[in-house]
């Protein structure tokens, strides 16, 4: 199953509903595991793949107590709750260069407007960006340029207060400008195509 799918399957129809590690990753528990595999299973014996996942998240939450088979699968919290429950432990200086950064991404016209937001977020917190070609141990394995230029990767010297910042929020604001960036890719795209 490619990780494509287990996103589309996580966004779409609500069979996934994973933790994030404090950088960012997933971290499925073993109720999604068996969700996952019941959807794959019914899917290739005819199932859509919404009336799957919604069969699987009752009989899995039946079956594990993950979720009650008779209530609805919980809304995911939006973004910005995410981010504010993040930056609660933060000082006051890295929530308002947050907020600096979600309102930047939100008058964002291009994808590298995007990507200059995150790096203007990495440098007022105390980090500096520069290209992916310079590797080093206080490299943050993150593209900033979201495509628009050559890799541009976040650094903070490990043990920093620059560098703890950077790993609390910026997986936050990442996850947020990629969607930004995917949003405007697709009207970049469909008004060429027009």
């Amino acid at each position: 199953m490619t990780t494509t799918a287990l996103r589309a399957w996580e966004r779409r129809y609500d069979v996934l509903s994973p933790a994030r590690s404090a950088g960012g990753q997933r971290l499925y528990t073993d109720a999604d595991v068996v969700r996952v595999r019941q959807v794959r299973r019914l899917v290739e014996s005819g199932w859509t793949v919404a009336a799957a996942a919604q069969r699987a998240r009752a009989d899995v939450g039946a079956d594990i107590g993950d979720r009650a088979a008779t209530e609805p699968p919980p809304a995911h919290l939006p973004p910005r709750a995410t981010i504010i429950d993040a930056l609660s432990a933060v000082d006051p200086f890295v929530v308002l260069a947050a907020y600096d950064a979600a309102r930047a991404l939100l008058r964002a016209q291009t994808v590298h407007d995007v990507g200059t937001a995150l790096q203007h977020f990495v440098e007022q917190v105390g980090g500096n960006v520069g290209p992916a070609a310079l590797q080093s141990g206080d490299v943050l394995p993150v593209d900033l340029s979201f495509g628009a230029t050559a890799p541009v990767l976040p650094r903070a010297p490990a043990g920093t207060m620059a560098r703890m910042r950077l790993e609390m929020v910026l997986p936050l604001l990442v996850e947020d400008a990629r969607e930004v960036a995917h949003r405007l890719g697709t009207v970049t795209e469909t008004t060429l195509s027009t």
